[in-house]
């Protein structure tokens, strides 16, 4: 349980920290994704991350009993630079998103934790920009694992 007190501060962390241009990217990859099994329903976790929702710019999408997602507003500067590095609009400003959604799998349940920025075009479909920030990913593992799941891989 301690480890979903974590949420808050990694929404934070991911929201205000400046990107770093030398941090490995994919768009439309997966790598930030992590997969954890719980052996019961992980109502606590999401709950937690509901919580965590609640800075000015962050919006909470509640897509089902099973799927939230937390849609946060980027520092102007990495706002910015997102628009200018992948072709985006000051019209529809680029948004940092973090998901989690859960399955029902045999006797428990598996819940995919995803972030990655998403910047609107000009023209066509957004992109989704993927970070592959190492501590970023042990801390989602961590919260993860402090809600009770293990790690799948």
């Amino acid at each position: 349980m301690r480890a979903l007190l974590a949420l808050p501060v990694i929404f934070a962390l991911a929201a205000c920290e400046p990107l770093d241009p030398r941090t490995p990217f994919s768009i439309e990859g997966r790598p930030a994704a992590q997969m954890a099994y719980f052996s019961s329903y992980p109502g606590d976790l999401l709950e937690a991350a509901a919580e965590a929702c609640s800075s000015p710019g962050d919006r909470l999408v509640q897509r089902d009993r099973n799927g939230i997602r937390c849609e946060s507003l980027l520092p102007p500067d990495a706002t910015a630079g997102l628009i200018l590095e992948f072709s985006g609009t000051v019209d529809d400003l680029p948004i940092l998103i973090f998901d989690f959604q859960t399955t029902r799998r045999g006797e428990g349940y598996i819940v995919v934790a995803d972030n990655f920025v998403r910047v609107p075009q000009r023209s066509g479909p957004p992109k989704e920009v993927r970070l592959d920030d190492a501590r970023f990913n042990r801390i989602l593992a961590r919260i993860l694992a402090g809600a009770g799941g293990r790690p799948v891989t």
